[in-house]
């Protein structure tokens, strides 16, 4: 899926509030607030006909911060119909008292080190989130990630995924490893990746 446009919203955030905006998104439930780990909170369906997938979902970007996307597999959603569902968003965080922090109408460029390897790793790292996406039927590409921030330290490569404080993926040519920060230090999360490696 590409990414149309993500929409960062901050706020206090409890299960209510939480649920009142999937419902005022219309956003099938995903997650649970009280896991760490969990990041994908809801995601809406809307595609209308044969123009290819058509989503919106809700993320967990840190404890303050939740990012709502719009996103397609084959055509963009019409500019008119993209504005309608950013006004909704933006209406939705206004009844919670929640404040925009920023929109990307495009992914950017990715910083650090580019070339072959980051491109093959970026591909790995694509096909293991469509692997493991609790969605049927979701499937990311390599140039969805062009967003995610870039290092490297030892034999991997790290993806940091735009305004998501606490999540990074460690790419290596065969494993694909991912921890919170707040749970784990990198030097750690490498010393379980490989492990986990054999």
């Amino acid at each position: 899926m590409k990414t149309q446009l993500a929409i960062t919203l901050a706020g206090d955030v409890g299960q209510g509030r939480l649920d009142t905006l999937r419902e005022r998104l219309g956003l099938r439930k995903r997650g649970r607030l009280s896991d760490d780990q969990d990041e994908e909170f809801g995601h809406r369906d809307l595609s209308a006909g044969g123009e290819g997938r058509r989503w919106m979902d809700l993320w967990r970007d840190s404890a303050s911060e939740w990012t709502v996307r719009l996103a397609y597999e084959t055509d963009p959603l019409p500019a008119a119909e993209l504005e309608a569902l950013r006004d909704q968003v933006v209406a939705a965080a206004d009844a919670l008292g929640w404040r925009v922090v920023r929109e990307e109408p495009s992914r950017g460029q990715t910083p650090g080190p580019e070339g072959e390897r980051v491109a093959a790793a970026r591909e790995r790292l694509a096909a293991w989130m469509t692997e493991k996406s609790p969605v049927s039927g979701r499937h990311f590409a390599g140039e969805d990630l062009v967003g995610f921030s870039v290092g490297s330290r030892d034999e991997w490569l790290t993806f940091t995924p735009p305004a998501r404080a606490n999540r990074v993926y460690l790419v290596s040519d065969d494993t694909v490893y991912s921890f919170a920060p707040s749970r784990e230090t990198l030097e750690s999360a490498i010393e379980n990746a490989r492990a986990e490696r054999g």
